[in-house]
């Protein structure tokens, strides 16, 4: 068996049909399909169990309490029998020559991932292909942060090295099985003409409004992360390019997905100590530098304060064309202190150092 194709699902009667009819029609026949069935209480498992009646490449696993994506996924994991695993989340599709594309490069690299682009179809239904990740990854294999799903892992790497998403983590648990593998990665491939198409539903995990339950996952993945990401032998660029990012999530981003301000203030505690375990400091403190004196002070309430004055990261106003195209956009970065005025999605200019009362959004 070439591939095996892990399918985490829950209550995804919407989805699947789609999903499933990606895979099975793929070009690469030497497939085997595990879809892990989480409990659902919808009609998924019977459309599951459907596709299966007719494609005996379908494995159907059906646990019998729910236990999250990472225990299916890595249930999936398990019992692969395939040179290589990839995983597809069941409200996304890929493009029919994906897993052919990926695993064609694997006969002349001796690569433990081979990764695929991505097209991301957003809430207005507007698509964005991910080509800068594509760049990133050719540069280093340290950019491989973000998730798990649009490329395929030797088996023999990833059950060697016990690489498994974490249980109890319900969301960013893609970023602490990506991390592991790209610090433990030999190397890492790219594909950049064939598509994971990853679906953004209002239901999903990565919806816009996070929960405190979802905050506190994100601080779990963030402590297990740096944890582990400390105790490897890293450059300074490396480890900036694993961490930095998610460091601006926990310190900015995510404070203003909440709305409550313990919640919050989890994530401010959060953030001073991550700042704390970070290797590089150096690094926060020249992207940063509006927060840094609260985490040099640890001072959380300070810090609290700080981010309540400026109520969004990234003020925007924008006038699309016909509905859908994006004919001007003006955005203004914050903590950068610049505004970014846009035409039909190119940059036309940027006004830097303008004074914060001078612009409402």
């Amino acid at each position: 068996m070439k591939v095996s194709i892990v399918i985490p699902t829950y209550n995804v009667e919407k989805y699947i049909a789609r999903c499933l009819d990606s895979v099975i029609n793929q070009t690469l026949k030497e497939i085997e399909i595990i879809v892990v069935d989480d409990k659902s209480t919808d009609n998924t498992l019977s459309i599951v169990r459907d596709y299966a009646s007719r494609d005996n490449r379908i494995k159907v696993i059906e646990l019998f309490e729910n236990q999250g994506v990472s225990v299916a996924r890595n249930t999936g994991i398990d019992l692969s029998t395939g040179e290589y695993i990839g995983f597809i989340d069941p409200d996304d599709y890929v493009d029919l020559d994906f897993y052919e594309k990926l695993y064609t490069r694997t006969k002349d690299s001796d690569a433990d991932i081979i990764s695929g682009n991505i097209i991301g179809v957003m809430f207005n239904n507007e698509e964005r292909k991910y080509d800068y990740l594509m760049e990133r990854l050719r540069q280093s294999k340290y950019w491989f942060n973000y998730t798990l799903w649009h490329s395929i892992y030797k088996s023999s790497f990833i059950k060697e090295n016990k690489i498994y998403n974490p249980v109890g983590v319900i969301t960013s648990q893609d970023t602490v099985f990506c991390i592991k593998c790209a610090c433990l990665a030999n190397r890492i491939e790219v594909v950049p003409d064939t598509y994971y198409h990853y679906i953004r539903v209002h239901d999903s995990l990565s919806s816009v409004i996070l929960s405190e339950k979802k905050i506190k996952s994100k601080i779990q993945a963030m402590e297990l992360i740096i944890d582990f990401v400390n105790k490897q032998n890293l450059q300074e660029s490396d480890y900036n390019s694993l961490l930095i990012s998610f460091f601006e999530f926990i310190s900015t981003n995510a404070f203003y997905r909440n709305t409550k301000r313990e919640t919050k203030m989890l994530l401010v505690n959060a953030t001073i100590d991550f700042y704390n375990k970070y290797k590089y400091k150096d690094a926060i403190r020249k992207r940063f530098k509006y927060i840094y004196p609260y985490l040099e002070s640890n001072d959380a309430d300070g810090l609290y304060k700080h981010n309540e004055e400026f109520k969004d990261e990234v003020l925007s106003w924008k006038i699309n064309l016909f509905g859908k195209i994006p004919f001007i956009k003006i955005k203004k970065y914050v903590f950068e202190n610049k505004v970014r005025v846009s035409l039909f999605g190119l940059t036309i200019f940027i006004i830097k150092k303008i004074k914060k009362d001078k612009f409402n959004g």
